[in-house]
Parts: C-alpha cells; sequence; structure tokens
C-alpha cells in the first residue's frame, strides 16, 4: 500500500511539474489587443494617393482615350490620344507633355471630337510647337490623313513655364479665296518638301491683307538653314498672295526641329526655338 501512494506521488507530481511549464511557455503571438489611452500615439491615417498625371489629364479631358501607334503609321513615332470636350487643348499642352511624350522625337495628335479640331505637337530644345487644325472625318484612324485638315491656329508651348504664345493673331483681309491661296503657296514650295505628311500651309483673311501660317519639315535642326528656308517661303507666299491682288500682311512658319519664324517683311524674324525668343536678321 505505501508503493502505491509513493507512485500515485510521484505521478501528481509530474503532472503538476508539466502543468506549470505549459503556463510559463513563450506565446507564438501577440494576440492580447493594442494598449489604448491618452498616452498611446495614434498611427498615421492610410491616405489614398493621388491619380498619376496620365489619369489626371485623361479626367481633365472627359475620358480620353491614349493610343501608342496610329493606324499606317511608317515612322512608328506617332502617338494619339482622342478625346470629346470643350476643353481648349493648348491650355493642358505642357501637362500633356509631362504626362505623354516619351520622347522629343515623337508627333503627338489630340483629336476634339466635340470641338472637331485636331492638335498637333512636335517638341524641339523645350520649346512646343503646336498647330490646330480642322478635324477630317474619321482621320483619327489613318495616318494617311491624320493632322491633314486646313491650319487654324498655331501656338509655341514653353514647356518649362507653361507659357502660351498665339503665333496666329494677325489681321487679314475679305474677298479672297482663302483655301485656293493656301493651295497655291503649298503648290509653289520648293519640291523637295512635298508629299511630306507635315507640310501645311493656312491663310486667314480679315480687313485686305493676308496672314499666311505654314508648317515645313526640313529634316534638320540647321538654324543657318532655317532662316533662309523661312526667307525662301516669305517670297514665294508674298508672290502668291500678291499675284491673287490681295496684300500680305505677315507669315509664321513652324520650320520642324528647328524653330518657329515669324516675319512681316522676309528680313527681320521673330523666332521662338529652344525655349526662346529672339530677333534676327538675314545678313
Amino acid at each position: 500500500m505505501k508503493k502505491t501512494n509513493v507512485a500515485f506521488s510521484l505521478i501528481l507530481c509530474l503532472a503538476l511539474a508539466l502543468c506549470l511549464a505549459g503556463c510559463g511557455a513563450e506565446p507564438a503571438g501577440d494576440s492580447s489587443p493594442a494598449p489604448s489611452g491618452p498616452d498611446v500615439e495614434a498611427s498615421e491615417p492610410v491616405t489614398t494617393p493621388e491619380p498619376d498625371a496620365k489619369e489626371a489629364l485623361k479626367e481633365a479631358l472627359d475620358g480620353a482615350l491614349f493610343y501608342e501607334s496610329v493606324n499606317n503609321d511608317a515612322t512608328g513615332r506617332w502617338r494619339l490620344l482622342v478625346y470629346a470636350s470643350s476643353e481648349n487643348f493648348v491650355d493642358h499642352a505642357a501637362d500633356y507633355y509631362n504626362a505623354f511624350f516619351g520622347s522629343d522625337d515623337e508627333v503627338h495628335f489630340a483629336v476634339n471630337l466635340t470641338l472637331k479640331t485636331t492638335s498637333v505637337m512636335n517638341v524641339s530644345g523645350g520649346l512646343m510647337a503646336l498647330d490646330v487644325h480642322e478635324y477630317i472625318d474619321q482621320e483619327q484612324h489613318d495616318a494617311k490623313i491624320l493632322g491633314g485638315g486646313d491650319l487654324l491656329k498655331q501656338y509655341s508651348v514653353n514647356l518649362e513655364t507653361g507659357e502660351v504664345t498665339d503665333l496666329s493673331v494677325a489681321a487679314v483681309g475679305d474677298g479672297v479665296d482663302l483655301d485656293a491661296l493656301a493651295a497655291d503657296i503649298l503648290a509653289a514650295l520648293p519640291e523637295a518638301y512635298q508629299g511630306s505628311d507635315l507640310l501645311n500651309v493656312s491663310c486667314e483673311d480679315e480687313g485686305g491683307s493676308v496672314y499666311v501660317i505654314m508648317q515645313i519639315d526640313q529634316g534638320s535642326d540647321d538654324a543657318d538653314a532655317a532662316l533662309a528656308l523661312a526667307a525662301e517661303c516669305y517670297t514665294i507666299a508674298k508672290e502668291t498672295v500678291e499675284g491673287k491682288g490681295a496684300e500680305l500682311d505677315s507669315i509664321g512658319v513652324t520650320i520642324l526641329d528647328a524653330g518657329i519664324y515669324a516675319t512681316s517683311d522676309g528680313k527681320n524674324f521673330t523666332v521662338v526655338a529652344n525655349g526662346k525668343r529672339t530677333e534676327v536678321s538675314l545678313p
């Protein structure tokens, strides 16, 4: 009987020891509630990140759609934005550049189906040449006609400051068939530039004089060559306009990769290039 009591006591002691060991073991994880009270600092609230620049601009233009390529574009450098809004695209030009341009050798088009306009963007040296054309039905589906409508407005946008300069402001005259006049000027330009999708001429008419807007690709950024080309464009425009019995007020020529050249006499030019405006005269 004594042996039985001893054995029972040993078993009881062993069980008690195991119980105590289990109570003192380290927990796998702290499941206790976090402390609270005036001495506990609250964690920072979780904030929703701001939408990125692309999404913000798309929203500003009422759900614009951006395409990395354009049907029938042989260059691989054309990009397209299509939207329907009463917004004037030039007001968003600098933001658009920061959001969507991958490199300055790209050519971007923004088609506004509400205002029926197509904005063509070329960038060089911190300056965007933005030309607004009349929309051609379904042009967004074909690079062969995209940006080929009549040139309506011409802007220069400083991409660093966002400053927009309207280069189309000029007095022009009545009584001239502007479409025919523009076609005649375009046809008179040197053959080397004919056939380019980026060659455009437009005329504005009000009050007896004509303001001519041109866009031409000389194929380089040579400033001296660009100045000579701008002077040649002025001579052609003046001869053509006066040949129709009208008076030439001035011209504005966007020479791709070189800058924008404006003149009223063919000798003294206001040049906007590389983010700067300068006055240049022929030697």
